[in-house]
């Protein structure tokens, strides 16, 4: 429920609160709830399980608490939680009938030193990247695109002209011992605490970006009112967003909020007044349930990512309808072929509030700079850099430094 006690009330205890934080209380960072895991597909779509556990062949002790998702041929597969590549294969070019084959695929390792494995992944095309977007040693943030679906390796059915058997197969496992290890339960935070059934389909809620959400606690609450923030949003002032219903419709999404989705590996900052005033608080991943934060419930105003974002298309990758790789960066990467980017591959950029970012040319933080402030940058074309290509900064950096300059 969003509004649990007396409007009235909690509006004084924050007007309250905001009087101590204007007399000099600290910005705090809360801990909100450990990361989980997510459905690993774009958000919004709905799959159906095919197997689940202990039943064909998940089981033993590397497959039982497997998962196959009816994805068919090159949807895009996102990664359930933020984490480290750990191991990735995409030499495979179709199926087999050999029970032993192992197809393309992804381990990511995470955090919780647990890990999870993406499989039957597409083959290249083209002798290009393809079915797997990654490589070893890659950070991603959740949601962010990893690979696209296929029927490489051993699956049924398998005809003879390489089509049939199109799934994921999705395992939480131990790290190490790729591709396989030691299977362990998983919950995903759409359905917590359930076992998916074979036979039913499922809504993913992996989003890539922050969702503002009206109504708490989650997960049930994304079926309300949603506010999409992508990177090029503008955060400063919830007000211009329309909503329905709640104490003032008319001021929009401001002092709306009752929960967050922010992915796990992303860094934004929520504020109880527009342009980024009054109190703030720190988020690095989905807050449930906002009215046992200091923040507070129906108290945001604006909010911010903390620190820059890449994308390989230009638009912010509107022009493939998201479906392509963007990465976060809040320090310094000095060897961009090693980033889930890749070297000589961003086209667009966003840039924080109170943050600034400069692109090199080539690795170490060496050849032509491209310094830029807080905003977006919809084309990279648009920036002379006279280093190679079109002589503009598209698709020419190797290394980059995102600082904040602002409290």
């Amino acid at each position: 429920m969003r509004r649990a006690s007396n409007p009235f009330a909690l509006r004084l205890c924050i007007a309250m609160l905001g009087i101590l934080v204007t007399l000099g209380a600290p910005k705090q960072a809360i801990a909100s709830d450990p990361p989980g895991y997510m459905l690993p597909w774009t958000a919004e779509q709905w799959k159906t399980v095919t197997q689940g556990w202990n039943t064909g062949t998940h089981t033993g002790t590397n497959h039982q608490y497997a998962y196959d998702f009816y994805l068919t041929e090159n949807i895009s597969v996102r990664t359930a939680r933020a984490g480290t590549v750990a191991w990735i294969k995409d030499t495979e070019t179709t199926c087999l009938n050999d029970p032993y084959a192992t197809g393309n695929g992804v381990v990511i390792n995470h955090d919780d030193g647990t890990a999870t494995l993406y499989m039957h992944l597409a083959p290249k095309q083209n002798g290009q990247p393809y079915g797997v977007l990654v490589v070893g040693g890659n950070k991603v943030h959740q949601g962010a695109m990893v690979g696209r679906s296929g029927n490489t390796g051993y699956v049924s059915p398998c005809y003879p002209d390489g089509t049939g058997g199109y799934h994921l197969h999705f395992n939480h496992q131990s790290q190490g011992g790729q591709p396989w290890t030691t299977s362990q339960a998983v919950y995903f935070e759409e359905y917590p605490g359930w076992i998916l059934n074979a036979g039913s389909s499922y809504l993913s809620r992996d989003y890539d970006h922050v969702v503002m959400v009206a109504d708490a606690p989650l997960p049930g609450a994304y079926t309300g009112q949603l506010l999409h923030l992508r990177p090029q949003s503008r955060g400063d002032d919830f007000r211009i967003y329309p909503i329905s219903g709640g104490p003032s419709p008319w001021d929009g999404w401001n002092d709306d909020p009752s929960a967050v989705h922010v992915p796990h590996g992303v860094n934004v900052t929520l504020y109880a007044d527009i342009n980024y005033g009054g109190y703030a608080e720190n988020f690095s991943t989905t807050d449930k349930w906002l009215p046992d934060n200091p923040v507070g419930n129906d108290n945001v105003s604006s909010m911010r990512y903390d620190g820059v974002w890449l994308f390989q298309h230009l638009n912010y990758n509107a022009d493939v309808n998201y479906e392509a790789k963007a990465e976060f960066f809040t320090g310094y990467a000095d060897y961009l072929p090693n980033n889930y980017i890749g070297n000589d591959s961003a086209t667009s950029l966003t840039v924080g509030h109170n943050w600034q970012v400069t692109l090199y040319q080539h690795a170490w933080g060496t050849g032509n700079q491209l310094v830029l402030g807080e905003g977006n940058y919809p084309d990279l074309r648009q920036h002379y850099c006279g280093c190679g290509g079109d002589g503009t900064w598209n698709d020419q950096a190797s290394s980059i430094r995102a600082a904040r300059v602002g409290p």
